[in-house]
């Protein structure tokens, strides 16, 4: 179960709706527009349901400690890019192994006993050349948005190292969907009258062939002009 939550939400419901699931397991994102609001619902979480397994990603993953409450953390972080590793560790849990694998998971950090500062971590995952292989949950039905607006995300990463930002930091330095992944979810956006794209990407503008064919593809979906488009321009 998705929950897309805003940062306009109410706060106390985030650990009702969690709750309400009964999960065996919880994977909050983290950013740094809702790295606190993580760090309470997990105290909040521990409090309610101790033995829930925790984990935590999102770019923000590591600053958890910076801000945890009473010494409370989670199981696992995971730094860097998630989605095998955390269908690594759904897989581990199901197997009743994710002990004696826990050093195999990929991107993932742990604590030992849960609690304090020491953390080991795993052996980073092989990069990818191509996001391709990572499903759509908008495609999937994995999520159903309450808002008009739709997050697609073109590729991650940077070739640049800029001091101030993080986005050069994991590897590898750049990688991408296909432009055919990016009409799949425009054409998704199109169907349920969307009326806003959020492009999620660092360099939308570095590569001028890409952006050119982009505009076309655009043009071609949506000739009447019915979404508007915002970005990061380099």
């Amino acid at each position: 179960r998705v929950f897309d939550r805003k940062s306009s939400d109410d706060e106390a419901q985030d650990l009702e709706l969690l709750l309400a699931e009964a999960p065996d397991i919880v994977g909050l994102s983290a950013y740094l527009w809702n790295l606190p609001r993580v760090v309470r619902l997990v105290s909040a979480l521990r409090q309610r349901r101790p033995e829930l397994l925790i984990v935590i990603g999102g770019p923000s993953a590591k600053g958890f400690d910076d801000l945890a409450i009473d010494d409370t953390r989670p199981d696992l972080l995971v730094v860097g890019f998630g989605e095998l590793a955390f269908a690594n560790i759904v897989r581990a849990v199901e197997a009743g192994e994710l002990e004696q694998r826990i050093d195999q998971l990929g991107n993932v950090v742990h604590y030992p006993g849960k609690t304090g500062p020491g953390v080991q971590r795993s052996a980073p995952l092989e990069a990818q050349a191509s996001l391709d292989d990572l499903p759509s949950p908008y495609l999937m039905g994995l999520v159903e948005l309450a808002t008009k607006t739709l997050y697609v995300e073109t590729d991650r990463g940077c070739p640049y190292s800029c001091a101030f930002c993080i986005e050069s930091t994991a590897s590898p330095k750049v990688t991408a969907f296909s432009m055919a992944r990016v009409e799949a979810e425009l054409r998704w956006a199109l169907e349920r009258k969307m009326e806003h794209i959020e492009m999620c990407s660092a360099i939308f503008n570095r590569d001028t062939e890409w952006l050119a064919a982009f505009v076309e593809l655009v043009e071609r979906l949506d000739p009447g002009g019915t979404l508007t488009f915002s970005g990061a321009l380099y």
